[in-house]
């Protein structure tokens, strides 16, 4: 190695361990200073700013915990209070009484006149002026148009020379009579006889279709019901009663095409007469078991065509023999007996020609709504064309649509109300006349329509739109209270009877609620039943009860005796709890099992379980700011499976209200 490298290195080295030793001393020097630090006390300056920062930490702890302390009182005090809150009621009460209720469906429908007439020319018309318009109400005799003078005299003359033409040809007409006879198709028993010597073959035809009946059997027939048929079918045997007559022997019960009847062993009877129908052990008058009308079991129709009758051979009750002449009838030739009709008519187009050429107006027929009218100013009306259409003013109709849901508790003859909006709400009196078998479904609910009948009334217009109640069932005098105040509970019904509490009793109902003191209110909560499929024998749970909902601990299998279903109310061993929705109702009422009838949405009929002027509490609503569940069963909300509570309110209790009984 060259001297000058050499050198280098050394020079280098002594570098290095010179940088080493002043890095070394700066660290002593820094350790020096801060033990001379350490060692130098404090000055006034800093010692009383520690002594401030300790004093400032414990007042800052005190007061964290004042503020804790303070927030666990008031949560305990507004818990307490809401608790107490639920106290804070007046409890409302009705008295039990006696009253009416309805059970009634509703319907919107339109009015309607209840039947129409068409007037009709009976002879040419000429019309001057109109003086009616369509939709006006008229009045008999009230103008309709005024007939034009000199077109109503060109008419007339028309018509009476059509008329003196018939006449000349009637009066030239021999009225030539031929006689023929009228026969009995089998052998039986002539009834129901249309006519007599001089009366028309025409007018029987056209009446009921035949001149008499000829009864084919030795037997009339009673129409009854399958329930009559069923009652009857169980006596030992049978007597029937029918125009002074009785017959005990050989009376049947017989169905004929499908019909059940009671059969009588004569047909010498009145068709139509009424029959009253006994037992065979019990046949005196008031004993009836049915009654119904007489008719044939079997018969043949006499007819003819036309003609008067001129000889009656047999009567009613006869017995005739087949081919048997029974009655002589006279009749004409047919042209001239349609002359002698054309001629009576053609007479009658005369007189009212002349009338309405004699008077120039053109009268309404009827009382009415003229919602048609044929006429024109200046027009020509020929006979027989229709002149108006009147809608009556003396029957009404309506029909309204009834939802699916009700439809089956409505029957013809059904009473019912209608309320008509633009006769300030007017009620009128209507009964159901028909209803549809038919529906018309719209947004998934299907209608059905039914026809009533209105009392008319002043201010009735067509299309008025109307409003209905239809009673489908109704109780006139029963016991009646708010439909509020009766609460359910399963199948059974329940009120809160207003309870005589002393203070005492009240104070250990309260403190039993705030505690959960179940034990305590079971002796209020438990009632006997005398159905034996609603009994609850002790130790059992009642059905819905939600068991996991209790208390922690709570064992039905070994509830104290005297708290729960021990001795209930009537010394029975068995009885059911009725959970209520606010236990606090306790304090106002006993429970009372009550049997309920109809109920109109607003009042409900109790048959059984009150009397008329018991005093009854009505619901005490809870407060919605309160927490009411802590007190409502046993500090749980209530049992689970809707134990108790009012049923569904219509528009809210009634009016009244008071204190409890002291």
């Amino acid at each position: 190695m060259s001297a000058e490298k050499k050198a280098k290195e050394t020079k280098a080295a002594e570098r290095k361990e010179k940088k080493l030793k002043k890095q070394e001393l700066a660290q002593q020097n820094k350790k020096a200073r801060a033990e001379k630090t350490a060692n130098k006390p404090p000055s006034k300056a800093r010692a009383f700013f520690r002594r401030i920062n300790t004093k400032r930490n414990r007042i800052i702890a005190i007061i964290v915990a004042v503020i804790v302390l303070l927030l666990i009182i008031n949560g305990i005090v507004k818990a307490r209070q809401e608790k107490m809150a639920a106290f804070n009621v007046t409890p409302e009460y009705q008295t039990v009484s006696v009253g009416d209720i309805e059970l009634t469906v509703s319907g919107d429908g339109n009015l309607e006149s209840g039947s129409s007439m068409t007037f009709l020319a009976e002879t040419d018309l000429a019309i001057e002026n109109v003086v009616v318009l369509e939709g006006q109400k008229v009045k008999a005799g009230d103008v309709i148009a005024t007939l034009d003078a000199e077109g109503m005299q060109d008419i007339l003359r028309t018509v009476e020379y059509d008329l003196n033409e018939m006449q000349a040809t009637v009066d030239e007409s021999d009225r030539v009579k031929e006689t023929y006879y009228i026969k009995a198709p089998v052998d039986g028993r002539l009834k129901d006889i249309q006519l007599l010597e001089d009366g028309l073959v025409e007018d029987a035809m056209a009446d009921v279709g035949y001149i008499a009946l000829i009864s084919t059997v030795e037997e009339m027939k009673i129409e009854i019901t399958e329930e009559e048929y069923e009652a009857l079918s169980k006596e030992p045997g049978l007597a029937v009663k029918c125009e002074r007559h009785k017959y005990d022997e050989d009376v049947e019960l017989r169905y004929i095409g499908g019909t059940p009847y009671v059969i009588i062993p004569t047909d010498m009877r009145t068709i139509g007469a009424e029959a009253d129908i006994y037992s065979i052990t019990a046949t005196k008058s008031g004993n009836e078991l049915a009654s119904g009308i007489v008719e044939l079991v079997a018969y043949e129709k006499l007819q003819g065509t036309y003609g008067e009758i001129s000889y009656q051979d047999d009567f009613e009750n006869y017995r005739v023999d087949k081919g048997e002449v029974l009655f002589h009838v006279d009749k004409y030739k047919y042209t001239l007996e349609n002359a002698y009709y054309q001629l009576k008519d053609m007479r009658d187009e005369y007189n009212e020609c002349l009338a309405l050429t004699e008077s120039l107006t053109l009268t309404a027929p009827y009382d009415g709504i003229v919602t048609s009218l044929a006429l024109s100013d200046d027009a020509t009306i020929t006979q027989g064309s229709a002149i108006a259409s009147f809608q009556s003013l003396e029957s009404w109709k309506a029909t309204i649509a009834v939802d699916e849901l009700d439809i089956a508790t409505i029957q013809v003859g059904q009473e019912a109300v209608v309320t008509i909006d633009a006769l300030d709400y007017q009620e009128f009196p209507a009964t159901v006349r028909g209803i549809a078998s038919a529906g018309t479904a719209s947004g998934g609910i299907t209608t059905y329509n039914v026809l009533l009948d209105v009392q008319p009334a002043d201010g009735f217009r067509i299309s008025m739109t109307l409003t209905c109640e239809i009673v489908t069932e109704s109780a006139s005098g029963v016991l009646t209270v708010p439909q509020t105040a009766v609460r359910s509970y399963g199948d059974i019904s329940y009120v809160l009877v207003a309870a005589d509490r002393t203070l005492e009793e009240r104070a250990k109902i309260r403190k039993a609620i705030l505690k959960n003191d179940y034990e305590t209110l079971m002796e209020y909560l438990t009632v006997d039943l005398s159905s034996d499929d609603t009994q609850m024998t002790m130790g059992s749970a009642p059905e819905g009860m939600d068991m996991e909902s209790m208390p922690e601990g709570f064992d039905p299998e070994n509830m104290p005796e005297d708290a729960a279903l021990g001795q209930p109310r009537g010394g029975r061993s068995d009885g059911t709890i009725i959970a209520l929705s606010n236990m606090v109702e306790l304090l106002y009422g006993d429970i009372r099992i009550v049997e309920t009838g109809l109920d109109d949405g607003s009042y409900v009929e109790i048959i059984d379980g009150l009397e008329e002027g018991d005093s009854i509490l009505l619901p005490i609503a809870s407060d919605s700011d309160a927490d009411t569940n802590s007190i409502s069963m046993f500090g749980m909300g209530g049992m689970a499976g809707g134990g108790g509570g009012s049923r569904p309110s219509g528009d809210g209790p009634p009016s009244g209200g008071g204190t409890p009984p002291q």
